[in-house]
């Protein structure tokens, strides 16, 4: 099943670290405009404010809207895969310091 922007822009911010008030004063959209696009709702933005967005997270529309970053072949891990891979590598690195 494909990502859409709502899901793509959720895990983006949240993989930043960005609120959606921070977002809002990055790029000049109202915060409820924000919410709208993040929230149940899920509505799209227009293409004009999908740049805006893109841009000040420092991310293509292109991976908004379907999920693929720039130049990769595939979507960036979600933070709670990252967060198991770095348990795994901590993981080997104790076991590795017991042998």
């Amino acid at each position: 099943m494909e990502n859409t922007f709502r899901e793509n822009l959720r895990s983006e911010l949240e993989y930043q670290g960005v609120t959606v008030k921070e977002l809002s004063a990055k790029t000049g959209i109202p915060k409820p405009t924000l919410e709208c696009y993040v929230g149940k709702r899920a509505t799209t933005p227009p293409a004009d404010r999908a740049v805006r967005i893109a841009a000040a997270l420092g991310v293509t529309v292109e991976f908004l809207v379907a999920g693929i970053p720039a130049g990769r072949g595939e979507a960036r891990p979600k933070p709670v895969e990252q967060g198991r891979l770095f348990e795994m590598v901590n993981d080997l690195k104790k076991k590795s310091m017991v042998l």
